[in-house]
């Protein structure tokens, strides 16, 4: 009895999407001026605005640095509570009604969300009882997303490190930060190369993702399987 709502709610969430389109095709136009702060954390690592020290980054995760593994980005929140939709989701589709460019991490309410690699804080979007989420400019041409955060520590143009603290997670209904369409707390994370999604799992380390909540795929490529392929994909 309520299909009017959910069609009006998830027109709400269709325009979020275009929203972040339009950010991404304005950072791709703007991308030398992110490139430039970029190098200058490459010369000059002492720019980061940390007030964070290591034992800090550290104290979400027993051994945070070797969460980071050796793929081109960290894990932003602890998989260890699995994933709940995974790229391209036909089950989060047919459910929800829209394409799933990004994969949703199990993680509690108010949790610590952190930079995925070091970057520039190109876009945040702090949107109240809306869908709140912060974009981070990488190198290569490689970008993130943070969706559902309901508290957010990083303005535009900051420059920031692999680990450093962002964002609080949110994804609870009702919630600040939470938006529309969403059914519980989860960090929402999208990964774009060359301005394009891509599956943020090819750029994650996988042996930290309870091996039950993985489909097939991403299993052969924890046993080697696909090892050449997602070689070549980041390539």
């Amino acid at each position: 009895g309520k299909q009017a709502l959910y069609e009006a709610l998830l027109e709400v969430s269709r325009k979020d999407a275009v929203q972040v389109s339009v950010e991404i095709q304005h950072l791709k136009e703007n991308y030398d001026f992110f490139q430039e702060k970029l190098n200058q954390l490459k010369e000059h690592p002492e720019l980061a605005n940390l007030d964070i020290n290591e034992q800090a980054l550290a104290e979400d995760f027993e051994d945070f640095g070797t969460l980071r593994g050796t793929t081109p980005l960290a894990w932003p929140v602890s998989p260890s509570l699995g994933i709940s939709a995974f790229f391209h989701d036909t089950a989060y589709e047919k459910a929800l009604g829209v394409r799933h460019d990004a994969i949703d991490i199990r993680y509690l309410q108010g949790s610590k969300v952190r930079s995925a690699g070091d970057g520039v804080v190109s876009k945040v979007a702090d949107n109240g009882m809306g869908y709140s989420y912060i974009i981070i400019a990488h190198a290569e041409k490689t970008l993130t997303l943070y969706g559902h955060v309901s508290e957010i520590f990083v303005q535009e143009g900051e420059i920031v490190k692999q680990g450093q603290v962002i964002a609080l997670s949110g994804g609870m209904p009702g919630t600040k930060g939470a938006g529309w369409l969403t059914t519980g707390p989860h960090l929402h994370l999208e990964v774009f190369k060359d301005f394009v999604h891509v599956d943020p799992l090819d750029y994650l380390p996988l042996e930290f993702v309870p091996v039950n909540s993985l489909p097939e795929k991403y299993l052969k490529r924890l046993t080697g399987e696909e090892e050449k392929v997602r070689r070549e994909v980041l390539q």
